[in-house]
């Protein structure tokens, strides 16, 4: 895999710009599976993430929560980001797969997750 993800590595510093929300939350719930990342590489990712995380879709959220909710380049990077933008979300409208995921990733966060995992929790038993 190591190769693999060398050659991704480099396509996401060259190319970075033409990763879309989904191609970002897919690239990393796959990284984080992996776990092979090279640090420019995840922070190009990140940087992309952060950017573009007001546009994922309620299912990309949830993706990249559950690779936060890992050991590793995500859960250092792109916690805060994630967080930050669950908290600004109308859960109202989300799917029940996407709101038992994100609950489950929250879960695993522990307590900085807790006012997120709260609302998350707060629409699955409403």
């Amino acid at each position: 895999l190591q190769p693999m993800a060398s050659e991704l590595a480099q396509a996401m510093r060259f190319r970075a710009g033409d990763f879309n929300v989904q191609d970002l939350s897919l690239t990393a719930s796959a990284l984080t599976k992996i776990n092979i990342l090279e640090d420019a590489a995840a922070d190009v990712l990140c940087e992309q993430i952060t950017q573009k995380i007001n546009r994922f879709t309620d299912k990309d959220i949830s993706l990249l929560l559950w690779a936060c909710a890992r050991p590793g380049w995500a859960a250092e990077r792109c916690t805060d980001a994630a967080l930050a933008e669950l908290q600004e979300r109308d859960l109202t409208q989300w799917q029940v797969q996407d709101l038992c995921m994100t609950s489950q990733a929250l879960a695993k966060l522990g307590q900085a997750a807790r006012p997120q995992l709260c609302l998350a929790a707060g629409e699955v038993f409403s």
